[in-house]
């Protein structure tokens, strides 16, 4: 019963989902049919309207969102967010909670989605984790974006597949090597309870009243670095997001 619950309100969340999207994408359409790569003026508005799609889509299915930030980002710098990913939520509940327009590097299969995938892949960067020179030829686009003052936003773990299991998984070292190359800090995010909500366990079945709670930490400055930083690097971040987890979720890692 609790299961045939869970699937009413889980087509509740895709009619939400998708009906603002439909709304705004008049919006959309006008201001990136033009401009394909979407530069950095017509990006953050865009991303406004992202926004206001995330803000709905969120509080339509009944969840709310606690935004907690140490530190303050300086003026002018760019950064990579890095996060932790249990869930299909994660990419609008960032989107509503950073201070910052990012740019998600996301997987590409996204775009084949109806009506989504023409904004998804003006949005964001695209990579088909199977192929090499794809996964160059993203390397390559986000390091344009750095350089053009766009941040951006990846999760290192990939797609998460342990989505009932709190804890941080092997983050890859992309994100990390472009920081190093482009001498951009890195901000450690972790989000609490996104799993609880929608878990990324291919079941889309969504629970409401859940609070989410979202932690941006002090950023990492990776000036100085070189490569041989790597593992020091990626350390000092996976030591910030479990420290976060360990707080809330009561676990150790």
């Amino acid at each position: 019963m609790i299961n045939i619950l869970k699937r009413i309100f889980s087509i509740w969340g895709g009619i939400v989902f998708f009906g603002v999207y439909i709304l705004l994408l008049p919006i959309y359409f006008l201001l990136l049919i033009w401009f394909d790569k979407a530069p950095k003026p017509i990006f953050k508005i865009v991303f406004f309207f992202h926004n206001i799609w995330a803000f709905f889509m969120i509080t339509l299915i009944g969840c709310y969102v606690h935004s907690i930030r140490y530190g303050k980002l300086k003026k002018g710098q760019t950064y990579i967010f890095i996060s932790n990913h249990r869930s299909y939520l994660d990419i609008p509940l960032l989107t509503l909670s950073m201070p910052r327009a990012l740019k998600f590097l996301g997987k590409a299969e996204l775009v084949k989605m109806p009506l989504f995938g023409f904004m998804y892949k003006r949005m964001n960067i695209l990579v088909d984790r199977s192929s090499k020179t794809d996964r160059a030829r993203s390397l390559n686009e986000t390091s344009e974006n750095l350089k053009n003052g766009i941040d951006l936003c990846i999760f290192p773990e990939g797609t998460s597949k342990t989505p009932y299991n709190d804890c941080l998984g092997v983050m890859k070292d992309g994100a990390f090597i472009l920081a190093i190359q482009n001498q951009v800090p890195i901000v450690p995010v972790t989000i609490i309870n996104s799993n609880k909500a929608l878990s990324n366990d291919g079941k889309f079945l969504m629970r409401p009243f859940v609070k989410l709670t979202v932690i941006t930490d002090e950023p990492i400055a990776t000036q100085g670095m070189t490569e041989a930083d790597l593992p020091q690097l990626k350390a000092q971040a996976e030591t910030v997001i479990n420290k976060r987890l360990k707080e809330y979720y009561n676990i150790e890692k």
